[in-house]
């Protein structure tokens, strides 16, 4: 879809700001409460005029879509329709922006029809695909920082050693082959300690390639569901959803034990956190984990 995925704690947020004395548009609001009665979800407005609604369900992490009544066409017309606009729909009409999402009819019944055959909840792939680019950086980050900061350490003794001046690292290597290695400055000992320290640190974290088991936990009619999807390379760039696994519906019972440990971490933490060796949760989303794989 051209538009981003909203998620339902973005959207309630932006919505408290929107006053209902401020909407114009009854027809709207009657197309979005029943394609919500009949979808057994919620709607909320989109925008503070009212022309266009949010249609989502509090335990899904994204809104399935929108739907608007107003003039969305091009030809100047002055012809408002119902528009329902979801990411299943791919309409040849348009080359280009949030209109190739979309499908509009002067009809009502036909509108919530349309509406409920394309809005639909996110899939654990589709959730993947929306949160894994922000996760990816997050995983990397600890590749990126240990780099930095060995860089750092050798730059620190390379300078000095490029001094006009008698260094501390010309000083010790001097002494080093006239002694039997004994540190003439206990400082640059540590110094050295702190830089192999960190060389290490940043060789392992080159050498790994962490990959996720990804956690999409669902509050159905018939309990909590934990939806996986294992190891999910977390180190390559692109995701697509024809990459995905089959993946594994639990109960709360049954989920492997790694896997409920890392949430368990991971929400003593906000939302949007790192934690090393255990995991990421996206920002915004309070059911979608990202748990180191085993």
């Amino acid at each position: 879809m051209s538009e981003k995925p909203k998620t339902v704690r973005q959207l309630l947020a932006d919505a408290e700001h929107f006053l209902p004395e401020n909407r114009s548009c009854p027809n709207a609001q009657e197309f979005a409460e029943t394609v919500a009665e009949q979808l057994r979800a919620k709607c909320i407005p989109k925008v503070a005029t009212g022309v266009e609604w949010y249609i989502y369900r509090k335990e899904e992490p994204y809104a399935m879509g929108y739907v608007g009544y107003a003039d969305y066409k091009y030809s100047g017309d002055s012809e408002q329709t119902y528009t329902v606009f979801s990411r299943k729909i791919q309409n040849a009409k348009y080359g280009h922006g949030r209109m190739e999402n979309s499908a509009s009819t002067k009809h009502f019944a036909k509108a919530v029809k349309n509406a409920c055959r394309y809005l639909v909840p996110y899939t654990l792939p589709e959730i993947i695909g929306a949160t894994r680019s922000d996760a990816r950086d997050k995983f990397s980050k600890l590749k990126y920082d240990a780099n930095n900061a060995a860089k750092h350490s050798r730059t620190l003794l390379v300078n000095d050693f490029m001094k006009g001046e008698k260094s501390s690292l010309e000083a010790e290597l001097r002494h080093l082959l006239d002694t039997n290695h004994t540190f003439v400055n206990e400082g640059f000992r540590t110094e050295l300690v702190s830089m192999f320290a960190e060389w290490d640190e940043s060789r392992t974290r080159e050498r790994e390639n962490p990959a996720a088991d990804v956690v999409y936990i669902k509050q159905t009619r018939t309990g909590v569901q934990v939806g996986v999807m294992p190891t999910v390379n977390m180190t390559s760039y692109f995701w697509s959803n024809a990459e995905a696994q089959d993946y594994t519906w639990y109960t709360q019972e049954d989920t492997p034990q790694h896997i409920l440990e890392g949430i368990t971490k991971l929400n003593m933490v906000p939302s949007g956190h790192f934690v090393d060796g255990v995991g990421y949760r996206p920002e915004h989303l309070d059911n979608v984990y990202y748990v180191y794989a085993q």
